[in-house]
């Protein structure tokens, strides 16, 4: 089943579809839902491909923070929040509730850094690490949903999606990732594969992927989210 998002047109979001746009050349694509005026249709596979440029920025606002390039840090993190409010409309409202918290944590955070208030990276981290382990809970329900619904390539985007984001977020945090969470984040990764091409999985081990990526998951915001708190 292919799933689409429809998107308001803004600036903010002008560069994700000129993205999007150069790739239709090469790929051929079914037709779309008719968009209502003011709005554009894009592939959920395309959305998500195209969540590596919030790994960019995030990469690029620390880098210039470091060179103390304030204003240039701020807009790059403000580009993340954009992002993060789109997605929150796809969300169910448990994740979005998380994901515009986040988006809400950026803003300010961008705020603050662009008025010098800010001393130290590890504030941008704490931040990003936030960012990471929100999506990656997001698509992990988008991947039960899209189970119950018996969309197997869709649960291969999700799993490998929400792999990503943990992922990123254990970087982000500074933590060493044990030999059995490496385990799970790969093994979430190879199943997500097996599901996008339509070959080589079993319910079996689709279901355990799933749980064990959601255990990891909720295991990593057991620990952060205390510490942020205090």
């Amino acid at each position: 089943m292919m799933n689409y998002r429809m998107l308001g047109l803004t600036v903010a979001l002008l560069s994700v579809f000129s993205v999007i746009a150069l790739g239709a050349e090469t790929a051929p694509k079914k037709a779309a839902p008719k968009a209502p005026e003011g709005y554009v249709i894009v592939e959920e596979e395309d959305w998500l491909v195209l969540e590596d440029d919030l790994l960019r920025h995030f990469h690029q606002a620390r880098e210039s923070f470091l060179k103390k390039e304030m204003k240039v840090a701020a807009s790059e993190i403000r580009k993340s929040g954009a992002f993060l409010k789109v997605e929150a409309a796809q969300a169910t409202a448990e994740s979005k509730k998380a994901l515009l918290a986040s988006a809400h944590e950026l803003e300010k955070l961008a705020s603050d850094v662009k008025a010098g208030a800010v001393k130290s990276a590890k504030d941008l981290d704490d931040a990003f690490v936030g960012v990471h382990l929100a999506l990656a809970r997001h698509h992990h329900e988008k991947a039960q949903a899209a189970q119950a619904k018996n969309e197997h390539k869709t649960i291969g985007h999700y799993l490998r999606a929400a792999a990503a984001h943990l992922e990123q977020a254990l970087a982000w945090a500074g933590h060493k990732s044990e030999a059995a969470v490496i385990s799970v984040i790969d093994g979430a990764r190879v199943v997500g594969g097996k599901l996008i091409k339509g070959a080589g999985w079993t319910v079996d081990e689709v279901g355990k992927a799933i749980d064990a990526l959601g255990k990891e998951i909720e295991r990593l915001g057991m620990k952060i989210e205390p510490a942020k708190k205090k």
